[in-house]
């Protein structure tokens, strides 16, 4: 048996020992914590590093921008007489004998006019007012309106090379991948490339 002395003296012992353990074991529980969120915060850069580049692709590609295809200068003028053409549609005729007198309106130096093409709808070109060429058509006609209340309609600028077109199309049209699409009321983004007008997104 041990003495009183003794066991007074083991008690203070066990006294002393259990804060020293609990001490050890919170600290070796705080480096585990630490080492986790340290794991965790690369981790979390990471997904950062890769997400945000994505989101900022994306939310560019949401819809293109006039400003994103701005040309150099716009063309003042005067417009080079309008070239010969075979026509004999004297609609069409009158249609590019007053597009040439207008200003600028597209890409530069080129003015972009429509006229009713039959059927309800309206068709479209561009005339390049350096030369008096017609240079390209819309690549569709579209419906004037549509009777589920949609309409045509058509956006351009002279300082930029995109051109925007509402409406539904009057005849097949097809995607970037040439998968036809059905015919209703769409969002066209062409972009005006070498006298080609290149679909870049639709709605």
């Amino acid at each position: 048996m041990h003495s009183a002395p003794a066991a007074a003296l083991n008690v203070l012992a066990a006294d002393s020992i259990r804060p020293m353990l609990f001490q050890t074991q919170w600290s070796k529980l705080l480096r585990g914590l630490n080492a986790v969120e340290a794991k965790l915060s690369k981790l979390i850069m990471l997904a950062l590093a890769f997400c945000i580049p994505a989101l900022n692709a994306f939310a560019g590609s949401s819809e293109p921008k006039f400003e994103d295809y701005k040309v150099d200068s716009v063309f003042a003028g005067p417009n080079h007489s309008l070239e010969s053409f075979d026509q004999s549609d004297d609609k069409w005729i009158a249609y590019r004998s007053n597009a040439i007198k207008r200003k600028v309106n597209f890409a530069g130096h080129y003015v972009v006019y429509t006229g009713g093409c039959g059927g309800g709808a309206v068709c479209g070109e561009i005339l390049d007012a350096k030369t008096g060429r017609i240079v390209a058509g819309f690549p569709n006609a579209y419906l004037l309106d549509d009777p589920d209340g949609s309409y045509y309609d058509a956006e351009f600028r002279p300082e930029s090379r995109l051109l925007v077109i509402h409406g539904t199309a009057a005849d097949p049209e097809t995607d970037q991948q040439g998968n036809r699409l059905q015919a209703i009321n769409r969002t066209r983004h062409f972009e005006f490339k070498n006298n080609t007008l290149i679909l870049i997104q639709i709605d």
